[in-house]
């Protein structure tokens, strides 16, 4: 089995990575280690914003799909900073998070010249310096003339929650464990990148009276040629109102003291930095 482009990882990268191939003609194939995490937005849903809403427009202008997509499963989208000059205005959606990847899918499954294989890469075919395939971890062998890598959150990825550490990834899928040492033997300098992920609220519990309703701004859109009013049905959503709280009567130590909590090198919960802190000031 041979590609001219094989694309690694499913995410925002990798969509249009393998977007651009296929419609350049190539033969190519998309390798994620799961199909139903095409696109996946576990972190933020929020696409666009300062700076990067003119990414969004410039991927679309080059023919990629984040801008499209996004026009049509938004739950809410608005200009930032139109209270200031042009250069600093951006558009910034909040994306549904189910109909986001369900939509990316269904794009790169229209596209003739793409195969979407599930698999997980463990290892490289190199040959005189030169990349020639992938190795799938039930040891499957996929050739390529050309192979672009977008591994995102799962390279040897941690998931932290509170004072716990659990070494697999978004979802507890499970993490890439051997490219990461596979890349390091080939030169490449490998770095640890921290992500947040916002805390979901029960909606049965929150007053939603004390809070300001932020409501669309339908007047532009990511993509050209679309209007900001296309809007598709959002799955299993019968109303979605967005709403703006502001916080109040915030103690700044106790701030401090949380973020500090926080390893810079592991990005554990320190609960003994935690007690010393505590208990020092309370001297």
């Amino acid at each position: 089995m041979k590609y001219d482009v094989i694309v690694v990882g499913g995410g925002h990268a990798g969509c249009e990575a393998a977007n651009a191939s296929a419609k350049m003609g190539l033969k190519t194939a998309l390798v994620t280690a799961n199909i139903k995490n095409i696109a996946d937005m576990p972190c933020n849903p929020s696409i666009g914003g300062t700076a990067k809403g003119i990414v969004v427009r410039e991927i679309d202008a080059l023919g990629g799909l984040m801008g499209k997509i996004a026009d049509k499963t938004h739950i809410q989208i608005k200009m930032l900073n139109n209270a200031k000059g042009p250069a600093v205005r951006s558009l910034r959606a909040q994306g549904d998070k189910i109909t986001y990847p369900r939509e990316m899918l269904k794009a790169l499954n229209s596209l003739e010249n793409l195969t979407i294989i599930e698999g997980m890469v463990e290892n490289l075919i190199v040959e005189n310096n030169t990349i020639k395939g992938i190795i799938l971890a039930d040891n499957t062998e996929i050739l390529c003339d050309a192979l672009i890598l977008t591994t995102g959150t799962y390279l040897r990825s941690k998931i932290l929650v509170g004072s716990t550490s659990k070494e697999e990834g978004p979802h507890g899928e499970k993490r890439s464990n051997n490219l990461s040492n596979v890349l390091k033997s080939y030169g490449f300098e490998i770095q640890r990148l921290k992500t947040g992920t916002p805390q979901r609220l029960d909606r049965s519990t929150i007053d939603f009276s004390k809070l300001k309703e932020e409501c669309n701004e339908v007047i532009d859109a990511f993509a050209y040629g679309q209007s900001g009013d296309m809007v598709i049905e959002l799955a299993d959503v019968l109303e979605v109102l967005n709403y703006l709280a502001k916080s109040i009567n915030v103690n700044m130590q106790e701030v401090n003291d949380v973020a500090m909590m926080k390893k810079a090198k592991n990005g554990g919960f320190d609960k003994k930095y935690y007690l010393e802190k505590t208990m020092k000031r309370k001297k």
